[in-house]
């Protein structure tokens, strides 16, 4: 299993103005993506 929803909790809490999502707040950005690849 890997922990991304908790990498993104964690980033979030540490730096809000990060955008992890893209617009329709269902998919990643690619911050968010690199986030995501980063945690494996």
């Amino acid at each position: 299993m890997i922990p991304v929803g908790l990498a993104f909790a964690r980033s979030l809490a540490q730096k809000p103005e990060l955008i992890l999502h893209a617009p329709d707040k269902r998919h990643p950005s690619l911050a968010g993506t690199y986030l995501a690849a980063c945690s494996v």
